[in-house]
């Protein structure tokens, strides 16, 4: 009951059925106005929901320790893993002896291992000859059991053998058809048209050019070549490095111009780039700015890398013509392909930067 001074929060049967919603509809409507003037029952009340609130918890609690040490006497159950092992061992043995019995051992019926007595031969008569003797068709049944007897044995020798020249033919139509898909150098260079001369002013002025990267060390052959291409590859890879060789002792080479000219390699980050082609470099990957600068008799390349190069890898580096408006520069792990305008490509003679 409600006391004279209005906080019926001081009764405590009635505090807790407002807090467990153990009243009719109406009562808690007129406690919930009380409570809306009056701070001291709503501090009471909020008193009241917190001790609520902490007996449930403490209750969850409890209750999840129990399941839990129920759970735990609960035997654990799992499947019986060795008894269906072992059953299925037994069913493969089985399999692999009928298999076994039925390809190695299956016989004709009708056709016994009866031993045929031959007739003595007289003194002086040559003995025959299985080579020599013709054969003698069979009659009857008997023949055509035995014909059909020696198709059934020789089908899947045939299946077989049909089967692996199949394989065979696919195999070297697939090889030609990468061989016939792989780029060549020459191939990555008409791709790249755009790949080429930025500005040129003039036959002494620079020049700004783009290298398409052709190949790396880490690249995986496209098309795996026969042993014959191997070692043909093999010998042209020797040639060419025995050309390299002689061409290293030339200082200067004569062009179809009849000019000679040298060739220094340079290299710089390319942080040294202006920002515009920076730009331009991050948006084409695989293309290495490069600047050509001739002073006096000289040529100079300068290429704009990411990572510089060792100093000795720069200074072993080789250079290509393969066509007559083209320059490939290859180094240990990797070559670099470019387009020239006419008069600019030189076949000459590496010097290392100083």
């Amino acid at each position: 009951m409600e006391r004279d001074d209005g906080h019926w929060t001081d009764n405590p049967e009635m505090i807790e059925r407002f807090v467990l919603h153990e009243l009719n509809p109406d009562k808690l409507n007129e406690l919930e106005d009380h409570l809306r003037v009056c701070e001291v029952c709503k501090k009471a009340v909020r008193s009241e929901q917190i001790v609520v609130a902490g007996i449930r918890k403490s209750g969850r609690e409890r209750f999840k320790i129990e399941l839990r040490k129920k759970l735990a006497e609960v035997p654990e159950e799992r499947a019986p893993w060795d008894s269906i092992m072992a059953a299925a061992a037994v069913v493969v043995i089985l399999f692999s002896l009928a298999y076994y019995n039925r390809w190695f051992t299956t016989q004709e019926p009708g056709i016994s291992n009866t031993v045929i007595a031959q007739a003595p031969r007289q003194q002086g008569e040559p003995e025959p000859s299985l080579k020599s003797e013709p054969a003698t068709p069979l009659s009857g049944p008997t023949e055509a059991r035995r014909e059909s007897f020696a198709s059934r044995v020789d089908q899947p020798s045939r299946t077989m053998a049909s089967k692996a020249i199949a394989a065979a033919d696919k195999l070297a139509d697939e090889e030609r058809q990468q061989q016939s898909k792989a780029p060549t150098v020459m191939t990555e260079l008409d791709r790249s048209a755009d790949v080429g001369a930025l500005s040129s002013a003039g036959e002494n002025a620079d020049l700004w050019v783009e290298g398409k990267i052709l190949t790396t060390q880490h690249e995986e052959p496209q098309a795996a070549p026969s042993m014959a291409k191997k070692e043909a590859r093999s010998r042209m890879a020797s040639e060419a490095a025995k050309d390299a060789r002689m061409r290293s002792n030339e200082l200067r080479v004569q062009q179809h111009n009849v000019q000679s000219q040298n060739l220094t390699l340079r290299q710089q980050n390319t942080t040294e780039l202006a920002p515009q082609q920076q730009i331009q470099q991050k948006t084409k990957p695989g293309v290495v700015f490069t600047k050509i600068q001739r002073v006096d008799d000289e040529t100079q390349l300068t290429l704009y890398l990411d990572s510089l190069l060792d100093e000795n890898e720069l200074a072993n580096a080789r250079i290509e013509t393969p066509t007559s408006d083209s320059l490939i520069v290859s180094f240990s792990n990797q070559r670099i392909g470019y387009r020239l305008p006419e008069g600019w490509n030189r076949q000459v003679q590496v010097k290392p930067a100083k």
